[in-house]
């Protein structure tokens, strides 16, 4: 199906975001309005300590209404930042933690719909603490650490309500998963 975008218009914008509205006119002759929300691309992290434990923050979010989120540390990529940069630094900032070795683990639209938020989930286990959080004067975040099983657990049970969480705890499951038949494989 072909289409045909024009007119496109800023309708709102601030720091962090800008809504747009476009004429949209299909093959068929149909036409229509779509609105997006325009965003910088986001990162975030899983990470594994050397004692098998997965770094998690909590921090209260408001968008779905005030609800206390246990999730994986991530935050923008500031413009002219690299995303692999951006996630070391937001690691460092909301935990205290360096990571190496980053490996990107999925690149995705968080909500293609109407959103062009990209995010780029990594994920380590080349960590080391390196001191105390560097928290945005917006940011009220706590420290959690969780064991990859108990953590794999509160996956199982739907106590992880933030997609990239999910997403990312997920991933881990299957390369446990594919892991343990390769082991299984080569020993049959």
């Amino acid at each position: 199906m072909n289409i045909f975008i024009g007119n496109e218009r800023t309708v709102y914008g601030c720091k962090r975001l800008t809504v747009e509205e476009c004429d949209v006119k299909f093959s068929d002759g149909r036409s229509t309005i779509h609105t997006h929300v325009k965003c910088p691309p986001a990162v975030a992290v899983l990470c594994i300590t050397k004692d098998n434990k997965i770094i998690f923050v909590k921090q209260t979010r408001t968008a779905a209404g005030v609800m206390e989120v246990l999730e994986l540390p991530a935050g923008l990529v500031e413009d002219g930042e690299e995303p692999i940069l951006a996630a070391i630094r937001e690691m460092e900032e909301e935990t205290g933690y360096h990571v190496n070795n980053l490996k990107l683990l999925h690149e995705y639209y968080t909500s293609i719909g109407f959103t062009n938020e990209k995010l780029y989930l990594y994920g380590t286990a080349d960590v080391e603490e390196i001191g105390e959080q560097h928290l945005d004067e917006n940011e009220d975040i706590e420290l959690v650490l969780i064991d990859v099983e108990e953590a794999l657990t509160m996956l199982d049970e739907g106590k992880f309500v933030n997609a990239t969480t999910i997403i990312a705890l997920n991933n881990l499951k299957a390369r446990k998963l594919r892991a343990a038949v390769d082991r299984f494989i080569e020993f049959a």
